[in-house]
């Protein structure tokens, strides 16, 4: 594990700040390098009521070496109640012209959003987790959400189920089901 399973958030912030002086911001509502490292900050201290982290006198976190073989072992003995969303994105009929044009105008959309946040699209994940953001009407009328994984700086969209706005910066995984489409799973544990 990288820093001897020491997280230090202010550390953080000055490397993610430095990067961000020599790359301009992704655009906007991209987070900021404290947005980022206060979401760390919150689930560190979600983990922590679990006692799977440790907060040290100074501020910094104390990571378990094994953080993540403990987490998949907390899966298995304490799952977790999770939302399925199937597959979404209500269009009028005159717009459904099948999934080859709704692959192209997903990617369209997904190449756009790359150059203005700064990030990679990821066009035909089959499991992707990340934070559900809301887009811009697409200009062929579709309507997305964006899923970003801000560790690996990646994204992907997904078709934007109805309860969109209350999903607003939480936890999800689109998986793709070639029968299905691509459909999200609300994470309803230790993500929120």
């Amino acid at each position: 594990m990288e820093n001897g399973g020491i997280y230090d958030p202010v550390q953080h912030q000055r490397v993610l700040e430095a990067l961000r002086q020599r790359q301009p911001p992704a655009g906007p509502g991209a987070p900021t390098p404290a947005d980022l490292v206060s979401g760390n900050v919150r689930r560190l201290e979600r983990l922590a009521h679990y006692n799977l982290v440790a907060r040290m006198p100074d501020g910094r976190w104390r990571v378990a070496q094994d953080l993540v073989s403990q987490l998949e072992a907390r899966e298995r003995t304490h799952p977790q109640d999770r939302l399925r969303v199937e597959a979404v994105g209500v269009r009028a009929p005159a717009l459904d012209r099948g999934p080859a044009v709704e692959a192209a105008a997903r990617a369209a959309v997904g190449a756009q959003l790359a150059k203005q946040l700064g990030l990679a699209y990821v066009e035909s994940p089959e499991r992707f987790r990340g934070r559900l953001f809301a887009c811009a009407p697409s200009p062929s009328e579709r309507d997305y959400v964006r899923v970003v994984d801000f560790a690996t700086g990646r994204f992907t969209l997904a078709p934007k189920p109805p309860e969109a706005p209350r999903l607003e910066g939480r936890m999800v995984t689109v998986v793709f089901d070639r029968q299905r489409g691509l459909s999200i799973d609300i994470d309803r544990g230790l993500s929120r």
